[in-house]
C-alpha cells in the first residue's frame, strides 16, 4: 500500500480532506437567483394553474363519464329492443309452426304416407300444396315419420338439411315440443348460414302419434334484416352469437374467432365492456334471447362512442391553453405594476449608494402602499438634500468664524501681562481710576481664559458680569445696576459667558442715550424646579416689534446668525449653546415689558455638585 496515497486508509485524514474538497466542488453550483418579478409570478401561476388544471381536468372526466354512461344506457336499450325483436320473430315462427301442426291437410297427408298409400312423388307433389298455402319468408319442410323406406338418393332424402347431432330422432322424441338449430355452410364459395326450427308433427286423432317432423328455415340473412343498427354510430354493428361466442350471423367474424367468447358471460349483460380486436378497443355488450343459449351482440368502436368527447377533450385544452395564456398575460402585467416601481426605487436607491440624490418620478401619483412607498423615499431625498445643504451652509459659516477668530486672536497671556503692567505703572503714577479698570479688565480676561473650561459656578458668572459692568460705569456711566440672586445656588454650575452678553447687550441697546443715572438694570437669578432662571431688564426703549420678530426668528433657527448684524450674534450664541448642550427646553426667550423696557429671560438646567450636595434658599 502506498502511504502517499491521499485516500488510502493509513491516511484517513487526507481521505477526509479530499472528500470534502469533492463536495464543495459539487456545491459550486448555485441555482440562479430570481427577481422580485420572477418569483411573485412563479407563485401566482403555481396558485392559479394547479386548481384550474384540476378543475378542467376533473370537469373533462366527470363530463366524459356521464357520456359514456349516457352512450351505453342509450346502445343497451337499442340491445334489448333487438333481442326482443329477434324473439317476437323467433316466436312468430313457432306460431307458424302450430298452424301447420295443426293443418288438417298436413296431417292427412302424413297419416296416408305413414299407411303406405302415398309413394314418394305423390308425398313431394301433395306437399308442394301445402307449401303454397303456407307460404312466407321462411322455407318449409316436413317430412314423414317413416323416412327410412324411402331410398337414400332419393329426393326427399336429399333435401334434409345436414344438422349436428341426429336433429331428426331428437324431433321425434321430444314429446311434441320443438326446438331450434343452427348450421352453416358453402354453396359454390358461397358461405351460408340459417337457423332452423324442428317440432314434430303429431296425429291429433291417434292419440298424438309421430307422423312427421316440420322444419323451418330462417335465413341468417333474414334474422339480420331483423336486427335495427344504430345510424347514429357508422361501424355499429348487431349480431347473434351462441353460448360458445360464436357469431352466428357472420361466421367470418372481423372481430377473430375469440372476441365474442371474451365478452360478458351469459346472464350478467347490461353493461358495456372494452374488448380489443387488432389493437383497436371496442364496446361490446350481449343481451339474451330465449332460445338455445344464443345473445343478441352489439359491437361499436370506442372511437365512434368517445369520439364526440376527444374533439371536445381537444377544444377543452385549447380553450384551458388560451386560458391559461391570458391568466398568465394577466398576472405578469398585474405582477410588474407592483414590481417595476419597486425595481425603479431600488435603481435610485443605488444611486444614492453612489452618492447621486435624485427623487424617484415614477409611480408618485399613485395612492397605494406603493405610491406612499416612492412618497417616503422621496421625503428621504429631499430631507437628505436639506441636511447636506443646510451642512454646507453650516461648514461655510464655521469656516467664515474661524477665518474671523484667527484675524483677531491676540495672545491671551501676552495680553494678561501687558495689562499687569499698566496697572503697575498706574499706580505709580497714582492714577487708581486706570489702575481699578485695568484691575476689572484683568479679571475679565483671566475669567475667559480659565483653562478653555466650559462650565463655572454662578457666582463667579456673575463676579464676571460685576467687572464688566465696572468697567462699563467707569467708561461712560449714565445707568444703575442692581442684583438679585438666591445665595443657595450660587455654588451651583454653570456655563460660562451666559450672563455677560445678554447684560452687554442691555447696556448698548437699552441704556443708550440714558445720562443722570435714569437707566436702570435688574439682573434677577432663582431656581425654579430644576432649572435656574435668570431675567435681565431694563427700563430702556425697549426693541422694535419687526427687530424683536426677526431676532425671534434668529432663536427658533429660521435665519443663520452669520446673515444678521451683529446687535443679536451675542444672544443668539448664547441661545444656541444652551439649545445644544441640554435639549429645546434651555435657551433664551425675548420680548417687550408692557410699560417700557426690554426683557431677556435665561433658562439653565439646575445641575448638583459633585459632592451632592444641593442648597435650598
Amino acid at each position: 500500500m502506498n502511504p502517499k496515497n491521499p485516500m488510502s486508509e493509513s491516511n484517513p485524514a487526507s481521505r477526509i480532506h479530499a472528500a470534502n474538497r469533492w463536495f464543495h466542488r459539487k456545491l459550486k453550483w448555485r441555482p440562479p437567483s430570481l427577481t422580485l418579478f420572477q418569483k411573485i409570478l412563479c407563485l401566482l401561476l403555481i396558485s392559479v394553474y394547479i386548481p384550474v388544471v384540476m378543475l378542467g381536468y376533473l370537469s373533462y372526466n366527470r363530463y366524459g363519464q356521464q357520456l359514456e354512461k349516457a352512450a351505453q344506457a342509450f346502445l343497451s336499450n337499442d340491445l334489448r329492443n333487438n333481442a326482443q325483436r329477434i324473439n317476437e320473430w323467433f316466436d312468430e315462427v313457432e306460431r307458424r309452426s302450430v298452424d301447420i301442426y295443426a293443418s288438417e291437410t298436413v296431417q292427412q297427408l302424413l297419416l296416408n304416407t305413414k299407411k303406405g298409400e302415398l309413394e314418394q312423388t305423390d308425398f313431394i307433389y301433395e306437399f308442394a300444396k301445402i307449401r303454397y298455402s303456407f307460404a312466407g319468408p321462411y322455407d318449409l319442410s316436413i317430412y314423414p315419420v317413416d323416412i327410412d323406406r324411402f331410398s337414400n338418393t332419393s329426393m326427399l332424402k336429399n333435401s334434409m338439411p345436414q344438422l349436428e347431432g341426429g336433429w331428426f330422432e331428437q324431433a321425434l322424441n321430444s314429446d311434441g315440443r320443438g326446438f331450434w338449430a343452427y348450421r352453416t355452410y358453402e354453396e359454390f364459395g358461397i358461405a351460408y348460414n340459417d337457423f332452423y326450427f324442428i317440432r314434430p308433427i303429431r296425429s291429433v286423432k291417434l292419440g298424438f302419434e309421430n307422423l312427421g317432423v316440420m322444419v323451418i328455415r330462417v335465413p341468417g340473412k333474414m334474422v339480420l334484416g331483423k336486427l335495427i343498427s344504430n345510424q347514429q354510430y357508422a361501424s355499429y354493428m348487431l349480431t347473434v352469437i351462441d353460448g360458445k361466442g360464436r357469431n352466428l350471423l357472420e361466421p367470418e367474424s372481423p372481430f377473430g374467432e375469440t372476441f365474442f367468447a371474451r365478452m360478458t358471460p351469459v346472464g350478467q349483460q347490461g353493461q358495456f365492456q372494452v374488448v380489443t380486436a387488432g389493437k383497436k378497443p371496442y364496446f361490446a355488450d350481449a343481451a339474451p334471447v330465449r332460445y338455445n343459449g344464443w345473445r343478441v351482440a352489439a359491437v361499436v368502436p370506442v372511437s365512434d362512442v368517445m369520439g364526440s368527447i376527444q374533439s371536445i377533450q381537444s377544444s377543452a385544452w385549447l380553450v384551458l391553453a388560451a386560458s391559461l395564456a391570458v391568466i398568465t398575460l394577466l398576472l405578469a402585467v398585474i405582477t410588474r405594476n407592483f414590481t417595476v416601481p419597486i425595481q425603479g426605487l431600488v435603481r435610485h436607491m443605488k444611486k444614492v449608494h453612489q452618492g447621486l440624490l435624485e427623487p424617484s418620478t415614477a409611480s408618485v401619483a399613485r395612492r397605494d402602499e406603493i405610491g406612499q412607498l416612492v412618497g417616503g423615499y422621496n421625503s428621504m431625498v429631499y430631507g437628505m438634500r436639506d441636511l447636506l445643504l443646510v451642512t454646507k451652509q453650516s461648514e461655510q459659516e464655521k469656516r467664515k468664524l474661524e477665518m474671523q477668530m484667527l484675524t483677531n486672536q491676540i495672545n491671551p497671556h501676552f495680553l494678561y501681562n501687558t495689562l499687569d503692567a499698566i496697572k503697575w505703572k498706574a499706580q505709580t503714577a497714582r492714577e487708581p481710576g486706570i489702575a481699578d479698570m485695568v484691575t476689572s479688565l484683568a479679571d475679565l480676561l483671566r475669567f475667559s481664559l480659565n483653562d478653555g473650561e466650559e462650565m463655572t459656578t454662578l457666582e463667579r458668572e456673575i463676579e464676571h458680569v460685576k467687572s464688566y459692568v465696572h468697567i462699563e460705569l467707569m467708561r461712560k456711566g449714565g445707568f444703575r445696576i442692581m442684583y438679585h440672586i438666591q445665595p443657595a445656588i450660587l455654588n451651583a454650575p454653570y456655563m460660562k459667558l451666559i450672563i455677560q452678553p445678554i447684560v452687554e447687550n442691555a447696556i448698548r441697546h437699552g441704556m443708550d442715550g440714558m445720562t443722570g443715572g435714569e437707566g436702570k438694570l435688574l439682573v434677577s437669578v432663582y431656581r425654579d424646579g430644576q432649572d435656574i432662571v435668570c431675567k435681565v431688564e431694563d427700563n430702556g426703549p425697549g426693541c422694535d416689534e419687526q427687530k424683536l420678530q426677526r431676532l425671534q426668528r434668529m432663536l427658533s433657527g429660521g435665519t443663520p446668525a452669520a446673515q444678521q448684524d451683529g446687535r443679536g450674534l451675542g444672544v443668539i450664541n448664547v441661545h444656541r449653546r444652551l439649545m445644544v448642550s441640554y435639549g429645546h427646553g434651555y435657551g433664551v426667550q425675548m420680548e417687550n415689558k408692557p410699560q417700557q423696557g426690554f426683557c431677556v429671560t435665561i433658562r439653565h438646567p439646575f445641575i448638583e455638585t459633585a459632592e451632592g450636595q444641593e442648597k435650598t434658599p
